[in-house]
């Protein structure tokens, strides 16, 4: 691939990066995080869209968020870290990204990581949850198959993504650092 060629893809993987992180912030911001803002100060349309997407998708992440079932309660953490670490990552790696700061891919490579290291154990526990059957018992944690199967679509592509992304940052880094005068022809 020439010069040309890479440039080019480089750009289109950047972009697609950048476009990544703006669709994320308003997400977050607006369905994601919605438990910590008081109810009142709330819209009724963006509670209607969480009310939808639990009714469903049985997500019981989510509802744990929403004072769901007590077994989720390590997924509470993962929503204190989307508040106060990957938010501003979202920021900060449009940022870079948008300046070209090749230092931005330590930023993408750390985000990524996490992000992969947290989506993994939530698509786990959607599969580890049994499938409802008609007879289960009254306020046992199931899901029906079809919504295993929405959870798993829905969350599954940030698996892919991150981790697409922590292999690009991770090679791009590499490449640099051989590039430097302290690794020389390591």
């Amino acid at each position: 691939m020439s010069d040309v060629e890479q440039s080019v893809t480089r750009r289109g993987i950047e972009t697609f990066y950048t476009l990544y992180f703006v669709a994320l912030i308003p997400i977050t911001l607006l369905i994601d995080l919605q438990s910590f803002y008081p109810p009142a100060v709330v819209p009724q349309y963006l509670k209607d869209v969480n009310t939808f997407y639990l009714s469903t998708s049985g997500d019981p992440l989510v509802s744990r968020t929403l004072g769901g079932p007590a077994q989720m309660a390590w997924f509470d953490p993962f929503s204190y870290l989307e508040a106060g670490f990957r938010l501003p990552i979202f920021f900060l790696a449009i940022y870079g990204l948008v300046q070209s700061y090749t230092s931005v891919y330590i930023l993408t490579l750390i985000y990524s990581v996490h992000t992969a290291t947290t989506v993994m154990p939530c698509l786990v526990t959607f599969l580890a949850i049994p499938t409802a059957i008609p007879d289960a018992p009254t306020g046992s944690l199931t899901l029906t198959a079809n919504q295993k199967q929405f959870l798993v679509t829905n969350y599954a592509p940030f698996l892919l993504i991150t981790v697409g992304m922590a292999a690009d940052s991770a090679f791009k880094l590499w490449s640099i650092v051989r590039e430097s005068d302290y690794m020389g022809s390591f």
